[in-house]
């Protein structure tokens, strides 16, 4: 901190400007918060640092007894991927370490995902070679990448001076970073003090990284040029257009291209930006961005220094982020892929996919049914109710009947799926998927023998003939006409059939208006456990006469209750 000869009074608003990391979007910036009682009790004490002083803080008693002791720590505000790139070369797991605070998950996983661009670490978060060189420079992981890499394409003295510029808060007029180099390359001499300044600072800067780049074995460099395309080493360049390579060498995340029919640009992390009003790069296709920060209420980050990027030198300084991605849908029922090539999330060019693997089929078939539901498949009467009796055996007797939920089924998709991979593959309609042959392949053995005595489709009625069993709702229900259940031989009466061993109750529901659904009766012990009611057309008390087994049986009157005992 400074100290002012003769200052003895100090206003405090109550606020700090700290950094922060957002993480999503691998971005930093300063932010205006409260500041924490610590911070107020340093800034109390400039007032008294030659003799008696006072301290002002403009705000109440309240609102000072809230703030926090102390500001936030940096490991949880600020960006990791040096930290990172240290972890991973010691070979120790950041969980084994005795830190004061762990690590944000989102800020270390964006670290590494950095890391992993520039090529420091590998698919498992170890250090690669690269990688432990990188971490034994005096520079920040991507300063050091672009200066190893650079330096064997440009030579050591053009590559310590624009990595020189890069480490700088560079914040150029009208984000033109080429402009900026050109104007510090003559001593700032048509700026004012601050111009001048910076450029002492570059120079003094690119002497040293010169002296480091010269010391540095001829082998790092190339470890470090993997990504690059040989050919780009013939290619005649400007000026600009080294600087350009330099810089989406140390940031590959940051390369960005303008979006179809717009001003904004899309970054290869993901992130939309934008370049000041006016700006003299405004319709440049490709920008390698050297500084950026969010913007305040907009949904685009602020482009703050940038310079105009060829789409070679784009694709060979990301070459780590280049992917081929496969995405399907599904078009008047059939099977339709697009492969895309990408430089992260820019899109590079898309064409439809001529042949797809089985597998592939499958998995984006999987995928499909995952996002939107299994209603395009070949579902019939009878794979519908197969699945319901699968799904009630499943939630009340458990393994090893399976799970087949839309979730279940749409994740084990990949293995049932098997048989009609090829057809898949080929453009054919998941329509032609039997789903009735699917579920009869998930059925277990040998308990699969017993499902019709546990689950039933069809029941025999006293009438004559079979009735569906409804096993779609919480209990299974059997649907009749009154008339249908005349005729029972158990002396008047409809023996109970009881399913799942009597662990579901069943549901019998007429036709009629006068009976409604209720629970029937489970098991032997509810034999007989109806109330006998007078039967329409049958005096109260009076028998039906004749043969027992065609006379009228004895029912509730229509009052509400149900048919106890039907099954």
């Amino acid at each position: 901190s400074l100290t002012v000869p003769g200052v003895s009074v100090v206003v405090d608003t109550g606020l700090a400007r700290e950094p922060r990391f957002d993480a999503g979007r691998s971005l930093s910036s300063l932010v205006t918060v409260p500041a924490a009682l610590a911070r107020l009790e340093q800034r109390a004490g400039r007032a008294a640092r030659t003799g008696p002083g006072i301290a002002v803080r403009v705000m109440d008693s309240v609102d000072v007894a809230r703030r926090p002791a102390q500001s936030a720590p940096g490991i949880a505000t600020q960006d990791l991927t040096d930290a990172r790139l240290q972890v991973a070369s010691w070979g120790t797991p950041v969980e084994e370490l005795a830190l004061l605070d762990a690590p944000p998950v989102g800020t270390w996983e964006a670290a590494g995902q950095r890391l992993s661009s520039l090529g420091a670490i590998d698919e498992a978060g170890a250090a690669t070679a690269l990688g432990r060189t990188l971490a034994a420079l005096p520079l920040d992981p991507p300063l050091g990448r672009a200066l190893l890499a650079s330096s064997t394409i440009l030579g050591a003295s053009k590559a310590a001076r624009f990595v020189a510029l890069l480490s700088e808060d560079v914040r150029a007029p009208g984000a033109d970073l080429g402009a900026l180099e050109r104007r510090l390359g003559r001593g700032g001499a048509s700026d004012a003090g601050v111009g001048k300044a910076q450029a002492a600072r570059v120079k003094e800067t690119q002497a040293r990284l010169e002296r480091l780049a010269q010391r540095l074995p001829a082998s790092t460099s190339e470890g470090a040029l993997a990504s690059v395309v040989a050919e780009q080493q013939e290619t005649t360049r400007t000026r600009e257009d080294e600087l350009a390579l330099t810089c989406a060498l140390a940031y590959p995340e940051w390369i960005a291209r303008r979006r179809p029919g717009s001003a904004a640009y899309i970054l290869a992390g993901g992130v939309g930006a934008e370049l000041p009003q006016g700006s003299p790069l405004e319709g440049q296709e490709w920008l390698a961005v050297a500084s950026i920060d969010r913007a305040p209420a907009s949904r685009h980050a602020r482009i703050l220094a940038a310079v105009p990027l060829s789409e070679e030198d784009a694709l060979a300084a990301g070459a780590a982020l280049l992917e081929t991605r496969t995405q399907a849908l599904i078009d008047k029922g059939a099977l339709k892929a697009t492969r895309t090539r990408t430089l992260g999330a820019i899109p590079l060019k898309s064409a439809p996919a001529s042949s797809l693997s089985e597998e592939e089929a499958t998995t984006l078939v999987a995928e499909h049914l995952a996002a939107r539901g299994l209603g395009d498949l070949g579902w019939g009467k009878e794979a519908s109710s197969l699945r319901e009796r699968m799904r009630v055996l499943h939630e009340v007797l458990g393994a090893p009947w399976p799970d087949v939920s839309d979730e279940a089924l749409a994740g084990s998709a990949p293995q049932w799926l098997a048989p009609w991979a090829k057809r898949l593959a080929q453009g054919g309609s998941l329509s032609g998927v039997s789903m009735l042959d699917a579920l009869r392949s998930m059925l277990p053995w040998p308990q699969a023998a017993r499902l019709d005595e546990l689950a039933p489709e069809k029941m025999t009625i006293p009438a004559g003939g079979t009735r569906p069993i409804d096993w779609s709702g919480a209990h299974p229900v059997l649907t009749l006409r009154v008339q249908q259940a005349f005729g029972s031989p158990s002396g008047g009466h409809l023996r109970p059939n009881v399913v799942l061993g009597g662990a579901v109750p069943g549901r019998a529901r007429t036709a009629t208006r006068a009976l409604s659904e209720a629970p029937v009766a489970r098991g032997p012990a509810a034999r007989g456990a109806h109330e006998p009611c007078q039967a329409p057309g049958v005096a109260a008390g009076s028998p039906a006469p004749g043969d027992q087994s065609s006379s009228l049986p004895t029912i509730p009157r229509p009052s509400g209750r149900f048919l106890d005992g039907i099954w």
